[in-house]
């Protein structure tokens, strides 16, 4: 514990921390609260570097994208303090310090009088965040996004994104694929949705916007008295790609009948209310600044990021849990599960998702 107030003590903040403590649900990073003598509140979180190998890109984009918003909630009357996240430089000027391990740390003021939920807990919950990630497209969508890096290289490339499944099933790193083998079918036998985004791209059909790329509900911060999303967080994988995809997360994460890793998959599939809600809140915000097509691909993004998701889990745990951290040897199988089950219900379903995107648009 005493290396992390060594590291809280590099950071440009003329205070010292008193108490340090782990903090969040996040897969990928160490994340941890730091409570000051002062009375102020910093989130400190190192890196994953086996994730993200270019921490540095990465900053670039956060610094790029919430300077960029301060401006934007500036114009608007907002509170910068509150509505993006705000980067706390090292003493000698730098956005990262890299310790005596070589871990790359970043620290972000704490959002006062916030809150943020694991899971929506009301249809209006998610309501509201549809419209914090609309929101956030919507104030970002003049940025140019080539001014970003793609810090992970084809991340929603569908095609690579089986390439890469086909190499887990082939290798069976961890000899598990005897005994999933029913689910390797699934998964195979939704190939045929993987090709629609990368053939609009190739038309020009589809071009790339500044996108979050995690749109979880648990990546929003709510103000605790109003219940209100204020702050949208994990900027990590904010970056070129399709406004569909963001979109589509929060769908498959959110609008599920069951948790993403829930041991019940087969009660996993669509819960037709929320996603109306969700797309409602997402089009109220953003819907007037996005084309037509963009608009059409919202449910297309969410049936194939749920197959995505449900290959990567899959592709993860036939590899011996590489990449998502588990709790249990069989983590990532549930995971992949409840997204095999839930792309199937999707796909039964697909005609009344796109009833109700049409009755919205």
């Amino acid at each position: 514990m005493d290396r992390y107030y060594r590291i809280f003590s590099e950071f440009d903040i003329d205070d010292k921390a008193v108490g340090i403590q782990k903090w969040g649900y996040g897969h990928i990073n160490r994340t941890l609260l730091v409570d000051t003598a002062k009375g102020d509140q910093y989130i400190m979180q190192m890196i994953n570097k086996y994730v993200f190998t270019e921490p540095d890109k990465v900053m670039h984009n956060i610094m790029k994208v919430t300077e960029y918003l301060k401006r934007q909630i500036e114009e608007e009357g907002g509170d910068p303090g509150r509505e993006t996240l705000n980067v706390i430089m090292t003493r000698d000027g730098k956005n990262l310090y890299w310790d005596d391990e070589g871990e790359p740390w970043r620290v972000y003021t704490y959002v006062r009088n916030s809150i943020s939920y694991e899971r929506v807990r009301s249809n209006e919950d998610f309501y509201y965040a549809g419209s914090a990630f609309g929101n956030f497209a919507k104030r970002l969508i003049d940025f140019p996004a080539d001014e970003l890096y793609e810090t992970i290289p084809k991340f929603h490339d569908m095609p690579d994104r089986y390439h890469n499944f086909d190499v887990a099933v082939e290798e069976d790193r961890s000899g598990r694929a005897k005994n999933v083998q029913r689910e390797i079918e699934m998964a195979q036998s939704f190939r045929q949705y993987a090709w629609e985004f990368f053939e609009r791209e190739q038309k020009g059909e589809l071009f790339n916007r500044v996108t979050h790329n995690d749109t979880k509900p648990n990546n929003i911060l709510y103000d605790k008295d109003t219940n209100r999303p204020i702050c949208i967080v994990d900027l990590d994988t904010v970056m070129p790609g399709l406004i569909a995809n963001d979109f589509a997360n929060s769908i498959r994460f959110g609008a599920n009948r069951v948790a993403e890793d829930a041991r019940n998959y087969e009660d996993a599939g669509i819960d037709l209310e929320l996603y109306r809600l969700y797309t409602k809140g997402y089009l109220d915000e953003c819907g007037s600044v996005l084309t037509d097509i963009e608009k059409e691909m919202l449910p297309v993004g969410a049936r194939m990021m749920t197959i995505e998701n449900a290959i990567r889990f899959l592709g993860d745990y036939l590899d011996g849990d590489l990449y998502f951290s588990t709790e249990y040897p069989e983590h990532n199988l549930s995971r992949a599960r409840t997204q095999l089950w839930l792309a199937k219900d999707m796909i039964e379903n697909w005609d009344e998702m796109q009833d109700i995107l049409h009755e919205l648009i």
